[in-house]
């Protein structure tokens, strides 16, 4: 048996998470991945030139990212609630903005992006706003009154774009859910569904330690009952 190769085996991987996960755990997991990556030599850079207050900043955000990227790879469920995480990230980038100046501002806009995809929107838009209204008065100290007023409006205009794509997104995941556990004709639930649904009450049951009954009912001749339903609604 030959094993894979490495990247043929990635991409494998990132095909069936992106199957099988929400679309905020996949978020969650690759773009921390990719963040963690990022962050690493400007940690050992921070380090090397004795900036330890920035180099802890960074290394508290690649943990953060750390424990749920491993949780939700290895036991597929989440450590750091995403609000914390999202909201303690937000926070040392703002410390690192108050530090750093215009490089902390540079890595605001994927984080702006990232909060629309891994958080429910109500949410998202509140750590957007408590984020913006940090970054106005250092940014004006970074870079001035203009300049600051630009950064400001692009940042917005990113939290929009990113709301809209995740509204789309979601609207799209919803509705091919929904197909795929109801029947076009009935629009009552599938079997797909009903077994999806008796794992996780068994799953649960298990875990509170409570009875579990199941119901049946047969009834004779459905499928031509509701074909005759759904004429007039067919042909109208």
């Amino acid at each position: 048996m030959t094993k894979k190769p490495g990247n043929l085996a990635s991409i494998t991987s990132w095909s069936r998470d992106s199957k099988r996960m929400s679309v905020e755990d996949f978020v969650l997991k690759y773009f921390g991945l990719m963040i963690m990556l990022a962050l690493v030599p400007f940690t050992i850079n921070d380090l090397y030139f004795e900036r330890y207050a920035v180099a802890l900043a960074d290394t508290i955000v690649i943990l953060l990212i750390a424990v749920d990227f491993v949780s939700i790879t290895y036991f597929n469920r989440i450590l750091v609630p995403r609000s914390f995480l999202l909201l303690g990230i937000g926070l040392v980038l703002l410390y690192v903005v108050s530090e750093q100046g215009i490089m902390g501002i540079y890595w605001s806009y994927p984080f702006i992006s990232a909060i629309y995809f891994v958080l429910p929107h109500n949410r998202a838009i509140l750590v957007n706003v408590i984020f913006l209204l940090g970054m106005v008065p250092l940014s004006y100290e970074a870079v001035g009154e203009a300049e600051s007023v630009r950064i400001i409006i692009t940042m917005a205009l990113n939290g929009l774009v990113a709301y809209i794509f995740s509204t789309i997104v979601e609207n799209q995941r919803r509705f091919l859910a929904e197909q795929a556990i109801t029947d076009v004709l009935t629009g009552a639930y599938n079997r797909r569904h009903l077994e999806t649904r008796r794992l996780d009450l068994i799953k649960e049951s298990t875990r509170h330690d409570r009875r579990l009954s199941k119901i049946l009912f047969d009834i004779d001749h459905f499928m031509s009952m509701a074909t005759r339903c759904s004429v007039p609604l067919l042909t109208k």
